[in-house]
C-alpha cells in the first residue's frame, strides 16, 4: 500500500509538471497561449484532489492471491523497476490528456482562455480521480477488482468531486480558483480526455507484467 501511494503521488506531481513544461515549450510558438493551469489550481490539486485518494490508497485491503506472490527482497529499493514503468506510462497520461483537454478546446472549439484553464482543470482533476481505482492494484486490471470495495477510496472521490463542482459552479469560488461554469460540452470533453490517466495506467500494468 506505501508504494501505491507514493506511485500515485509522484506520477501526478510528475504529471502535473509536464503539463505546464510542454505549455511553456508550446509558448514559444504561440506567444498569446495561456498557461492551462493557475497556481491557486495546482495548489489546490496538490492539496484535496491528490491527498485525499492517496490517503485511501493506503488502507487498502490485501489483494487476492497475495500470497501466491513471490517474496519481496528485502534489499528492494522502494521506486523499482515496475514503479518507475508505471510512473512514467501514467505521467505522460496525465500530460497528454490534460494538455490535451485545454489545446482543443482554445484551439479547436476556440473557447476564451478562461474556459479552456477550467476545462484542463476538471481534466486534470477527473483524470486523477478515475486513475486511483487503476492504482489500487500494481498489476491487476480494474476489470479483475471489485471495484468499489475500498469504501475509503469512494468517500475520497465524492468529496474531491465535490470540492471540484463548488470550485467550478460557485461563483464566489469561481474568483478565488480562476473558473468558469462550464456547459455540457465542455464537460464532455474533459471526461473524455481525462481517460488518459486510467488507461496510461492499465497499459503499463502490461508492461509490468512482462517484465
Amino acid at each position: 500500500n506505501i508504494r501505491k501511494v507514493i506511485s500515485y503521488l509522484i506520477s501526478c506531481n510528475i504529471g502535473e509538471i509536464l503539463l505546464i513544461f510542454l505549455a511553456m515549450i508550446l509558448k514559444v510558438f504561440y506567444k498569446d497561449l495561456p498557461m492551462p493551469l493557475t497556481a491557486v489550481q495546482l495548489l489546490s490539486i496538490n492539496l484535496v484532489t491528490d491527498a485525499f485518494p492517496a490517503f485511501a490508497l493506503g488502507m487498502e485491503e490485501k489483494e487476492d492471491g497475495i500470497m501466491d506472490s513471490k517474496p519481496r527482497d528485502p534489499k528492494e529499493n522502494l521506486i523499482d523497476e515496475k514503479m518507475r514503468i508505471s510512473v512514467t506510462f501514467q505521467s505522460i497520461a496525465l500530460a497528454i490528456g490534460s494538455l490535451g483537454s485545454f489545446l482543443f478546446s482554445y484551439f479547436v472549439l476556440n473557447l476564451p482562455k478562461e474556459f479552456a484553464v477550467t476545462t484542463c482543470f476538471v481534466t486534470v482533476v477527473l483524470g486523477e480521480l478515475l486513475r486511483s481505482y487503476s492504482a489500487r492494484s500494481e498489476t491487476t486490471t480494474i476489470f479483475k477488482m471489485k471495484l468499489f470495495s475500498n469504501s475509503f477510496l469512494n468517500k475520497s472521490v465524492l468529496a474531491s468531486l465535490a470540492f471540484l463542482l463548488v470550485t467550478v459552479y460557485v461563483p464566489i469560488l469561481g474568483k478565488v480558483f480562476n473558473t468558469v461554469p462550464l456547459g455540457i460540452a465542455n464537460l464532455g470533453v474533459a471526461v473524455v480526455f481525462s481517460l488518459f490517466p486510467l488507461l496510461g495506467g492499465e497499459i503499463s500494468k502490461r508492461f509490468i507484467k512482462d517484465n
